[in-house]
């Protein structure tokens, strides 16, 4: 994609939001800038989807999402998330995301451990 070399995932949007030290270090260190990363559409519904959320928190994740592009679900990510969901047992989210970042082969940002061990065996393949 042109100028998006990230794709973020929702954990780490939501420790981007906390200020989480670790999150923050990640982008110093790269030298990331929001115009770079992308999040996928289920990456907006489950961040402002929590029962618990409150406004203000609402409101804050709104204006956080609204700085990085967003990457609709087309056909391609559609038979790559079959196709993950096949060969992995992968929760549907996290099979957008993987094949989000797989079909527009961009760099993922992530905490979740599993996330990133299915991406391994994928590369590994």
């Amino acid at each position: 994609m042109n100028g998006i070399n990230y794709l973020l995932d929702t954990c780490f949007i939501l420790e981007f939001h906390k200020k989480s030290p670790e999150v923050l270090q990640i982008l110093i260190d790269k030298n990331i800038r929001s115009s770079e990363c992308a999040i996928s559409v289920i990456n907006r519904l489950e961040a402002l989807g929590y029962s618990h959320i409150t406004p203000e928190d609402e409101k804050n994740l709104t204006i956080l999402l609204s700085r990085f592009h967003k990457i609709s679900i087309d056909f391609g990510i559609e038979n790559k998330v079959i196709d993950l969901r096949k060969r992995h047992k992968i929760k549907l989210p996290d099979a957008i995301i993987l094949a989000t970042k797989l079909t527009h082969k961009l760099e993922l940002l992530s905490l979740d451990v599993g996330l990133i061990g299915k991406y391994q065996q994928e590369i590994a393949r």
